[in-house]
């Protein structure tokens, strides 16, 4: 019998098991219940962001853990002055993106915003971009293995009214960022110089990890998403080689996660 090819998988067949499956009982164990799940989720993939949130808004907030088998903390913040809303920080990884969503869905969240680093990949010797600068994302590609499971495009995008109200604000603010097309891989570790080419070719301005299947798994699930990332590191190609340029620690990327959380308040003050 001929295998099934992964590209000719039907995405309307209903799966197996659902996020109900699990969530239902533990929600209900942990006394979570969907009405009192805030419309937005903050979906951060930097710890930066939740202690800001935590420091900010005090003791405003309550920690609920999804997990089964091991723990997930969800925090529920209840700001006097703005609307409530969810940060969780997941781990990294397009198929763990993939399930955070579909299961925030299920707990009852209907937009979300996602923010962390990425890689610059580059040609030039001086970067277009900067440690620390912002990038709106107008669409990803796919080079992971999870949005397949829940689209056949290769590109994906985020919704355009969520993006453009994020853009909005930037601009209100006078907040330096650019926006464009970012690359999103399952392979830390292989991002090998005909990669960096290729997606330099494509007219990428970033490469993250999990940002593709965030769009599939949110289009999928019916839900509005945005995205707005910063700059962390660069990938310069030169010739036939490439050099990882790694700023983690800079303080320009510390400043970037702050000027983030800062915007991430406004949006949801606007949207909810």
């Amino acid at each position: 019998m001929a295998r099934m090819a992964q590209t000719d998988l039907p995405f309307d067949e209903p799966s197996i098991f659902t996020p109900k499956d699990i969530l239902e009982e533990v929600m209900r164990r942990r006394g979570i219940r969907h009405e009192d799940v805030p419309p937005v989720c903050l979906i951060a993939y930097s710890q930066k962001i939740l202690n800001l949130a935590r420091e900010h808004f005090n003791y405003r907030f309550k920690e609920h853990d999804i997990g089964t088998s091991i723990p997930v903390p969800i925090y529920f913040f209840s700001p006097l002055k703005c609307p409530p809303f969810g940060i969780i920080v997941p781990q990294p990884g397009d198929a763990n993106a993939a399930i955070v969503v579909e299961e925030l869905s299920y707990m009852g969240f209907q937009d979300f915003l996602s923010t962390g680093t990425m890689g610059h990949p580059t040609a030039l010797e001086i970067p277009e971009l900067q440690i620390g600068g912002l990038a709106l994302v107008r669409q990803a590609l796919s080079y992971e293995g999870t949005s397949r499971h829940y689209t056949p495009k290769t590109i994906l995008a985020p919704d355009v009214t969520l993006t453009d109200t994020l853009k909005k604000l930037l601009q209100e603010d006078s907040i330096h960022f650019v926006e464009g097309t970012i690359a999103t891989t399952s392979g830390f570790y292989r991002e090998t110089p005909s990669f960096i080419r290729q997606i330099i070719a494509r007219g990428t301005i970033g490469v993250d990890m999990e940002t593709s299947a965030l769009f599939a798994t949110a289009g999928y699930c019916k839900k509005r998403i945005a995205s707005l990332l910063y700059i962390s590191d660069f990938v310069k190609l030169h010739k036939d080689t490439a050099v990882w340029d790694m700023r983690f620690l800079d303080q320009k990327v510390q400043e970037a996660a702050e000027q983030v959380f800062g915007l991430a308040c406004k949006v949801i003050d606007r949207i909810s």
